[in-house]
């Protein structure tokens, strides 16, 4: 842990979960020992999308000097849907997601959120294909390939001007985060570059920062299911985009706001 003050006062860390109850402690844990580095108040949100298990319960039960809330979804509706729960009932000025099985080293959203604070971005993504970024598991060579295959189609698509826009570690104001998902159509995994493509149709500055991935072999993605859906809907977006379907009445809290 650091020793610098906090770059913020208030964070909201919103973790989406689906029957977690086995992994959710570890990411519980980690989160419990970081974000009073990162803010002054903050608060853990666990998003229980539709579970089966006690995912619910375990979140509720943890004993942690920070505080973890819990919003549950009746029914599982996906990642989009869970994260835009989550930010909807965050309390604090900032707000950051990240996954269940806490796959990033937390530690990477100090200089997000600095830069958020300082007004030199408006979104703050995790970026696994930065030099300065690492990998401490094995990654295998299918989800290697089938990664760089939708990076590679979302820049081709949507126009974005980076690559892994999949990362599932992002921050932002809170007010930027509200005025983005209130334009989201997409709840599952292709919410991610729908937001990012959303924010640059509105002018807003997106910066990229390393990350350390832990990868997990049971991640819960289908490449080839998921994949497919995935293609869908980068030309569902595509088409709204021409349409300007994704432009916010306020700017999203954008830096000279």
């Amino acid at each position: 842990m650091t020793s610098e003050p906090p770059p913020v006062d208030g964070l909201t860390l919103v973790v989406p979960a689906r029957d977690e109850e086995t992994r959710l402690p570890l990411t519980l844990a980690a989160a419990a020992r970081e974000l009073p580095t990162l803010a002054r108040r903050a608060e853990i949100l666990v998003v229980d999308d539709g579970s089966r298990d006690a995912t619910a319960r375990v979140a509720s039960e943890f004993e942690s000097p920070v505080p973890v809330r819990v919003v549950r979804l009746p029914e599982n509706r996906g990642k989009g849907a869970a994260v835009h729960a989550g930010i909807e009932a965050a309390t604090q000025p900032y707000v950051a997601f990240t996954d269940a099985d806490c796959p990033y080293d937390l530690g990477a959203l100090r200089p997000m959120l600095a830069a958020l604070a300082e007004r030199r971005a408006d979104v703050a993504i995790g970026a696994r294909d930065l030099v300065e970024s690492g990998v401490s598991r094995g990654y295998g060579a299918l989800r290697r390939f089938s990664g760089q295959a939708l990076s590679l189609l979302t820049a081709a698509v949507l126009g974005l001007p980076f690559r892994d826009s999949q990362c599932g570690l992002k921050c932002f104001r809170a007010e930027t985060a509200r005025a983005l998902f209130a334009v989201r159509t997409i709840d599952r995994f292709g919410f991610d570059f729908e937001i990012l493509a959303a924010a640059l149709d509105n002018g807003l500055v997106v910066e990229r920062f390393p990350v350390e991935l832990s990868h997990h072999d049971e991640s819960r993605v289908d490449v080839l299911r998921d994949g497919g859906e995935m293609f869908r809907q980068l030309w569902q977006v595509r088409r709204r985009l021409r349409r300007g379907g994704y432009r916010l009445r306020d700017g999203g809290g954008s830096r000279g706001a």
